[in-house]
């Protein structure tokens, strides 16, 4: 397996190869072929498994329930908030911040 500073590397040179053609003799087609190779290395494996989803989704009902326990309780924690409504203390941070409607 490459890393990507090895593929980092790889790529300068086959740019030099296209922009300096004197210094460094490639063929077309042998940079393409490269560059094909190295694009496939780059490529992210699947992911092998996911968590499932616990939280209740976002819609603008629950958005609206999440502002309303903010005012109403204004010492409670978002995760507190988080808690009672069911959804992750990052769905009610952006809510908060007005990320979400």
């Amino acid at each position: 397996m490459t890393t990507i500073p090895e593929i980092q590397k790889r790529l300068h040179a086959l740019a030099d190869a296209l922009v300096m053609p004197l210094l460094f003799p490639m063929k077309p087609e042998d940079i393409g072929c490269e560059l094909r190779n190295l694009t496939i290395q780059l490529s992210r494996r699947p992911p092998v498994t996911r968590a499932p989803i616990v939280s209740r989704p976002m819609t603008p009902e629950v958005a609206a329930k999440i502002r309303q326990i903010h005012e109403t309780y204004p010492d409670l924690t978002q995760q507190q908030i988080a808690e009672r409504i069911g959804v992750t203390a990052g769905r009610v941070s952006e809510t908060l911040a007005g990320k979400r409607k």
